[in-house]
């Protein structure tokens, strides 16, 4: 006879607190899969009212624009996510906020274990001293095709890349 063990598993669940949400594209562009983007908390889009409640199409908590790594400099508020498929521009799709996710990196040579912050072109790129909140840390090394599985924080981040 087995029983069922009533101790909780070993170690953390990373995909226990993944945060999905659906977004509206107001890049100008395209986004794929696995691109960086970051919620339009500005309303600097003109489909986006700044200041509107969460809940509607035109809030800054629905909406995201291309990342602006200048206003994420030394932590600034700035919230980032993970297509998890190709947006349209204009379009509604799903983003990650936290957890598990594949995306792409800018030079296809990541090590495991390695903090990444957002840049300006959709992907995700070796902390240095760039002064950026970092939002992910690689799980694997790039594949040849440029995407590594990692852990995403867009909302928190995990520090400062710093010198």
């Amino acid at each position: 006879m087995t029983h069922a063990s009533i101790m909780p598993p070993v170690g953390w669940d990373p995909n226990g607190s993944r945060l999905e949400v659906e977004l509206y594209n107001r890049s100008g562009a395209t986004t794929g899969a696995g691109e960086v983007v970051m919620l339009d908390i500005g309303g600097t889009a003109g489909e986006v009212t700044a200041l509107e409640k969460p809940g509607k199409s035109d809030s800054p908590w629905a909406n995201y624009i291309d990342p602006d790594v200048t206003i994420n400099t030394y932590g600034a508020a700035a919230i980032f996510a993970i297509a998890l498929e190709e947006i349209a521009n204009d379009a509604k799709g799903r983003c990650c906020l936290r957890g598990l996710v594949e995306s792409t990196s800018v030079d296809g040579s990541t090590a495991i274990a390695t903090p990444l912050v957002p840049a300006a072109d959709g992907a995700l790129d070796v902390a240095g001293t760039s002064k950026l909140k970092i939002v992910a840390i690689s799980l694997m090394a790039d594949s040849p095709t440029g995407y590594a599985t990692v852990y995403f924080d867009g909302i928190n981040g995990m520090g400062l890349d710093h010198d």
